[in-house]
């Protein structure tokens, strides 16, 4: 396990969006475990209205294929929101999949 910062706090702030309830869940184990502070929804427009809320996160993790608005698609959405300037794009895929893919650069 990953200890706190020094001063007890968590090491960050984590958006966990996913539909499927196993994969937030495992998420949610492993991250808290190395001491960081997880958010999870359940889809895209909920992510969105968490990081037009607020924002605060350190890390973004989006599901691809989501209800409501995709990961994609708040990936763009993103992109015209102040704070997302202090972010890096980085997509990772577990599987081969097909669909188009709208805005990615």
């Amino acid at each position: 396990m990953v200890e706190a910062t020094p001063n007890g706090s968590p090491r960050g702030r984590i958006l966990v969006a996913d539909d499927e309830p196993h994969i937030r869940r495992l998420l949610t184990t492993l991250l808290e475990d190395a001491s960081f502070e997880v958010d999870c929804v359940v889809d895209g427009n909920r992510a969105l209205e968490r990081l037009e809320g607020d924002g605060g996160y350190d890390l973004i993790v989006l599901d691809i294929m989501m209800p409501g608005a995709t990961g994609l698609e708040v990936l763009n959405r993103l992109r015209g929101l102040e704070f997302y300037l202090h972010f890096l794009e980085r997509i990772y895929i577990s599987r081969p999949i097909s669909l188009r893919i709208d805005g990615l650069h």
